[in-house]
């Protein structure tokens, strides 16, 4: 290390790029270091060298390649591959370097015997070193006894371990491959001769290394020795196919070494010559390895990845036959089991390779000849289910575009066709599952024509049935494509346009602005609403569920406003509304199919709707504007379970909520309270549905609780019962309804006891004690049941309400995104607060209110510069009254992240009234908010004077913060209450309150300016001589510290003005301070206060300290 380069950190640093992970690291790495011993060498050559000395090499390269050699022995990750690339380079590069100089330095840094290194690391580093001389153009110049030294010193740590037996088979051939004929016959043949002994004694890799000299050099590895020794001149022909399964299958079970290598070179020569691949593979394959148990089926999943990429697609058939894709899904399906091994963790590698070699073939048609072979019998449908794998759907998923339509067509035919094995609605549900599949990948090139195509299918045959089919399509396969449909459109609804089948890319980047449309800008759904009016026009098809005559009547006339919309959007005519109900207007034609009779009410609505929209009011119409009765529509269409329709009224609304109106808006905010009557009603009817019949009556419920807790005798109970009968059918049997349930199990637990309908029972003697005491425990359990059913239903009810209303939330976000500026915006802050509010029982209402939170917090109250414009007077008023409210809501005290929620709100109020009036910091100009000042002063004088205040100073530290230009207004008051404030605590969140004003600029006049300083520095003044005046009964220092403080932050204020201003008065009255306090750890500060109400240039670094102890200030106010 003593010479200057070794100290050079750019030439070490190439060391370590050479080792990294990066690909472009190495090579820069190795580009580097390869210049720098260059350019050393050569001026080593020029000045150093002399014969005398002899020295060859520069100490750069005697280092460089020490630090090469041995980093081929490091175990990190990439390091070998780049510490090899570069010794290769190297050696090439600077041919003052020997080989024997390698040798040495092997011998040196890679020493087998050296055991403080791991034997593993230092065998790979021989190895790589050995491949990076044989990568080397000068090989081939190299002298006889290198060549043997090589092929010697491979074959020694071939010998060494098993493992790398294929490695050294590689480093072999590759140095056969580079030699001519002279030098392999002279000194590599003498040394490998031996270790051919025919096909009993060989290994793969020595049988490989044999068919690459034999290819390479005919003429010194004869004919004559291949047929002596394996028995026929072509070492992989026909004739040797039965010794190649043996060796393959004695290398997994008796041998246990890799054959890479040697599957290699026996696909390349297999794969050579025309007609041998279909023999061989019905030979070695498929009544060879596939017979076997084991490991040894991984060499036909080895084989398989090396010749399906480079065969031709005839080929695949033979590769990807039923007998190996059935015995690959057998042994898949074993390793599901619990305790798979290793061979099972590579078969499920294999399969993912497949995926990828699929993802590689260009030609569509040879992609969907695989698909073809691994879905060559039915019941491999069921594939990726029995091996718990996505074997075939990954597989599929791969497919370009021309094989996705060829797939498309193919499984057509196959949705009608009857398998001769398997189940036919076994195939049809797998088929209807895929295409769902391959609609939702995101990975899959998908076309446009493509994806309607397959929309189109599940339309059709879910609705529709071709009449005298000879496979009709079952009611649950129907279901099944009913639900796939709908679930398209929705997807469809939300996707840009897609490009044609010759781009790469899936989809066009069109930012949103055109999502459910084609290419052409149709809407796609408007396509389908076509389509469908196709169908049912056409006479072979039958309607599985007719329309009746009033949703046939509604249809038609849903198709006759899509056309007058269509035609007026042609002529430019384009508005929000228009555009919204004929979304509308397509959607729910659509949903018709599955839903008649609650459609066609909506479609009814959305005709009426439409009609106020152009303008064209019915005078029998008493309903509203149509913007609110858009929104109601909208809202009464949220509550349906259906993904679809919700996004259908997302897409809407996007439309219309620039034009919503105040009424409309109040729709929506009017439902986030539980309990108003309008969401119960809109609810109602899904309850009636699942439940009406679950509902238990009070009184019932309470008899429950009297039979099960009842002492009395049975006969008591018997005769009280028989008396409550009675009652209940005299005088409530219209009063509650009849749970016709629940009263056959009562009436089946009582057997002959229970009362017929002639007023008679069955039972002709009494019962026993025993009888009827097993009798109430019965009707106990039943009871029991019945009251646990009924606080289920509740508790649905409650968490319907939750779903429902975080639906709704998701539109007001998207009004709040898309109407900073609005007005209404004034009307969403109080609603939202209080629903930020709520009690959290469950997690419906947990998840609101977190919302509700957030949205104010980041959204409304944060915005920069977005604020609501151009109020007229109420409106103004209106934000008065508003934050007159939260001012309320600020003293009830329920927590301080509840109050600071709060205090954003207020602020955001107040921003909206200062940018509404123009107001620019002047105290003369405060006009109207004179009253937002005094609603602050107020809480200011409750916060300071009341102790039992439940407000927070983190109300008046973010008007500060965010409004400094109303925080001026209360200058002076905070400084008042530095000296009248209630307790020592709020004195010094007066001192703070007013240090974080100091830190904002006064935008105010001059002579205001000067005003304020007179005052403050007056409180200031009194504070002190009040601090005085208690100086015998020992003030408290913290009081006294705080208030320092914040002279030494109003006198740096004070002194950022043009003109100077008059501190004298604060001057005397801290020199005083001075005399009287017997703090001595306040002295510093002290002198800070004096040395900045004197500005002091000097005293720069007490001045930021200062600022510090501000911001530290403030942050214990917030606290």
């Amino acid at each position: 290390m003593s010479h200057p380069i070794l100290k050079d950190k750019s030439f070490l640093k190439t060391f370590w790029l050479i080792a990294e992970k990066s690909l472009d690291n190495r090579v820069e790495g190795a580009s580097s270091l390869v210049k720098i011993l260059i350019n050393r060498q050569r001026l080593h050559e020029e000045t150093v060298l002399t014969p005398e000395r002899g020295d060859r090499l520069s100490p750069e390269v005697k280092y460089a390649l020490r630090r090469l050699v041995r980093g081929l022995a490091s175990p990190r990750n990439h390091a070998r591959l780049g510490f090899a690339a570069s010794l290769g380079v190297v050696l090439d590069s600077i041919q003052a370097i020997h080989m024997t100089d390698v040798s040495e330095m092997m011998k040196a840094e890679l020493d087998m015997s050296d055991k403080g290194i791991d034997p593993k690391d230092v065998l790979f580093g021989n190895i790589f070193a050995l491949h990076a001389i044989i990568q080397t153009q000068r090989i081939t110049r190299e002298k006889g006894s290198v060549i043997t030294k090589l092929v010697s010193d491979i074959k020694d740590c071939m010998k060494r371990k098993t493992y790398v037996s294929d490695i050294c088979s590689q480093a072999l051939i590759d140095l056969v491959q580079k030699v001519n004929e002279d030098v392999f016959g002279k000194y590599i043949w003498p040394e490998l001769i031996a270790d051919f002994k025919g096909w009993y004694e060989s290994y793969p890799d020595s049988i490989a290394l044999l068919a690459v000299c034999y290819d390479k050099f005919p003429e010194t590895v004869t004919e004559g020795f291949i047929v002596q020794h394996y028995g026929d001149k072509d070492l992989f022909g026909e004739r040797n196919f039965l010794h190649i399964t043996e060796l393959l299958v004695k290398s997994t079970t008796e041998y246990q070494l890799p054959c890479s290598v040697f599957i290699n070179v026996l696909v390349a020569h297999i794969t050579k010559k025309k007609g041998l691949l279909a023999t061989f593979w019905r030979t070695v394959v498929e009544s060879g390895l596939c017979n076997q148990t084991g490991h040894v089926f991984m060499h036909t999943c080895d084989l398989i990845e090396r010749i399906l990429p480079h065969c031709k697609e005839k080929d695949i058939p033979t590769i990807l036959s039923p007998l190996v894709v059935e015995q690959l899904l057998t042994r898949l399906a074993k390793g599901t089991n619990k305790g798979a091994n290793l061979s099972n963790n590579q078969l499920l590698q294999f399969t993912k390779n497949l995926s990828s070699i699929v993802a590689g073939m260009k030609k569509g048609s040879k992609q969907m000849a695989v698909v073809k072979c691994l879905l060559s019998s039915h019941v491999f449908t069921l594939f990726d289910e029995i091996t718990r794998t996505k074997t075939i759907s990954t597989v599929i998923g791969q497919l370009n575009q021309v094989a996705s339509a060829t797939f498309l067509e193919w499984v057509k035919e196959l949705f009608f066709t009857e398998p001769e094995k398997g189940d036919v609605e076994t195939l049809r549900r797998w088929i209807s599952n895929q295409l769902h599949s391959m609609l939702k990948s995101h990975h899959l090139l998908k076309g446009e024509e493509w994806v309607m195509d397959v929309t189109k299918f599940f339309f059709l045959h879910g609705f529709f049935e071709k009449k005298g089919a000879s496979l009709p399509v079952s009611t649950e396969i129907r279901e099944l494509l009913v639900g796939h449909f709908y679930a398209a459109v929705d997807l469809l609804s939300n996707c840009p346009p897609f490009t044609d089948p010759k781009n790469e890319v899936s989809e066009v980047n069109t930012g949103g602005k055109y999502l459910g449309t084609s290419a052409d800008g149709k809407l796609r759904v408007l396509t389908m609403v076509t389509y469908a009016q196709e169908l049912l026009s056409d006479n072979s098809l039958e309607r599985l569920r007719p329309f009746s005559e009033e949703t046939q009547q509604a249809w038609d006339q849903m198709l006759s406003t899509v056309r007058k919309i269509e035609k007026n959007l042609s002529k430019g005519k384009k508005t929000a509304a228009s555009l919204a109900c004929q979304l509308l207007f397509l959607h729910i034609g659509l949903q018709s199919f599955s839903e008649p009779e609650q459609c066609t009410q909506i479609l009814q609505d959305l005709q009426e709707c439409f009609q106020h929209a152009m303008g064209k009011r019915a005078s029998t119409t008493e309903s509203g504007e149509y913007m609110e009765v858009i929104v109601d529509i909208l809202l009464n269409l949220l509550v349906n379970s259906s993904h679809l329709l919700r996004t259908v009224v997302e897409l809407a609304f996007k439309m219309i909520c620039t034009q919503i109106t105040e009424k409309s808006l109040q729709l929506i905010l009017d439902l986030f309270d539980p309990d108003t009557k309008k969401l119960q009603a809109m609810l109602a009817d899904d309850e009636d549905e699942s439940g009406e019949e679950d509902e238990l009556p009070m009184e019932e419920a309470e008899e429950g609780d009297k039979s099960e807790d009842d002492d009395s005798s049975p006969e008591e109970n018997g005769n009280i019962g028989s008396q409550g009968d009675e009652s209940e059918s005299d005088g409530d049997e219209d009063m509650a309804p009849v749970d016709e349930a629940f009263r056959q199990s009562i009436k089946k637990a009582l057997g002959k006891a229970a009362i017929t309908e002639s007023g008679e029972s069955e039972l002709e003697t009494d019962m026993t004690d025993d009888a009827m005491e097993g009798l109430d425990n019965i009707l106990a359990d039943i009871f029991k049941l019945k009251r646990k059913k009924a606080a289920g239903t509740e508790n649905d009810k409650h968490h319907q309400i939750g779903v429902f209303r975080l639906r709704l939330f998701h539109l007001l976000e998207i009004f709040v995104k898309k109407n900073p500026e609005s007005p209404l915006m004034i009307s969403v802050v109080f609603p939202m607060l209080k629903v930020s509010r709520i009690p959290k029982s469950q997690q419906d209402e947990t998840s609101l209110s977190q919302k509700a939170a957030q949205l104010l917090d980041t959204r409304i109250c944060k915005a920069n510069s977005a604020y609501p414009h151009k109020l007229n007077e109420q409106q103004v008023q209106s934000v008065y009254g508003i934050i007159e409210e939260l001012m309320k809501l600020t003293r009830k005290g329920r927590s301080v992240t509840a109050m600071s929620l709060v205090s954003h709100c207020m602020i955001y109020m107040v921003k909206i009234l200062k940018a509404d009036q123009g107001f620019d910091g002047s105290l003369d100009k405060a006009g109207d908010l004179s009253k937002v000042k005094d609603l602050y002063l107020l809480a200011l004088d409750n916060f300071m004077t009341v102790r039992t205040t439940n407000l927070h100073p983190g109300l008046f530290f973010d008007l500060i913060q965010r409004l400094p230009e109303i925080g001026w207004l209360l200058a002076g008051d905070f400084g008042k209450y530095i000296d009248t404030a209630v307790l020592p605590y709020r004195q010094t969140q007066a001192c703070a309150m007013l240090s974080a004003l100091c830190g904002h600029p006064f935008k105010g006049t001059q002579d205001e300016r000067t005003t304020v300083l007179s005052t403050v520095q007056s409180c200031f003044c009194k504070a002190l001589a009040t601090m005085q005046s208690t100086s015998d009964n020992k003030p408290k220092p913290k009081i006294l510290k705080e208030i320092l403080l914040a002279s030494e932050q109003f006198s740096l204020f004070a002194h950022q003005s043009e003109q100077p201003p008059d501190l004298s008065e604060l001057m005397s009255s801290l020199t005083n301070v001075r005399e009287w306090n017997k703090a001595k750890q306040l002295e510093g500060i002290l002198t800070g206060a004096l040395n900045a109400a004197d500005n002091v240039k000097k005293n720069k670094k007490k001045r930021k300290m200062g600022k510090k102890q501000q911001k530290h200030q403030q942050m214990s106010g917030r606290q």
